[in-house]
């Protein structure tokens, strides 16, 4: 079966890009919720190993009894009561992988007519083998990209609390500092070039020393009226 052969190696590729997404994934943004109302990427995670322990029993069944019976449940509470922000983020990503690549591996060894056998599920009806591979790899894809919007938005979070930590007070009265050096630098170099002019009874040297000490006292004077 062509689409079968093709479905197969979909699904089973991504066990592989769950595993690339979590490598790209630091300690910080695995834990982190964006909302009390959302999960994070362990909770995301630990949902994938137990939807792929479920896809694991429905997919038996299917193959070896008659229209069994696929029942649904509660993904919330699942991972309310099965506590999934205490998971481990390894543990977790090996339960779905090892899973995902087992079932895989069974899938690639059924014949044509295997992939019609199908179950009843509650809420859908009537699921052949194909349709429920098809829901699977859906409801993966979804996931992994819940991932990743959560791991972009975790890294425009950390770059809007750096770009805040870079105009904070502190780093402002650091940079009037600077400038206030850089300015006394200034007017003492102008004095010089006016020392310099005087003593050779030159004008223009005098005029540049000049410009050069008042500009230099009018942007220091600034500077220090800012603090």
């Amino acid at each position: 079966m062509t689409s079968g052969v093709h479905i197969t190696e979909e699904y089973a590729q991504q066990a592989d890009e769950l595993v690339r997404l979590l490598s790209d994934s630091s300690a910080e943004v695995v834990s982190w919720r964006p909302d009390p109302s959302r999960w994070s990427l362990l909770e995301i995670a630990g949902h994938l190993a137990d939807a792929e322990l479920i896809a694991s029993v429905r997919i038996r069944r299917i193959i070896t009894q008659d229209r069994p019976n696929l029942y649904g449940y509660d993904q919330e509470k699942w991972a309310t009561r099965l506590g999934y922000w205490r998971q481990e983020i390894e543990d977790v990503a090996l339960i779905f992988t090892t899973l995902r690549r087992a079932n895989a591996n069974l899938l690639s060894q059924l014949a044509y007519q295997d992939w019609n056998l199908a179950g009843y599920h509650d809420e859908e009806g009537t699921t052949s083998l194909y349709q429920l591979i098809e829901g699977y790899i859906a409801h993966t894809s979804k996931h992994l990209n819940q991932m990743r919007a959560l791991m972009a938005e975790f890294a425009r979070q950390c770059n809007a609390q750096a770009q805040l930590s870079s105009s904070s007070p502190a780093a402002e009265v650091e940079s009037m500092a600077s400038g206030a050096q850089l300015y006394g630098l200034a007017l003492l170099a102008g004095l010089t070039i006016v020392a310099v002019g005087f003593f050779m009874q030159s004008v223009p040297i005098l005029s540049i020393g000049g410009v050069i000490s008042t500009l230099s006292l009018i942007l220091l004077m600034l500077v220090l009226l800012r603090k």
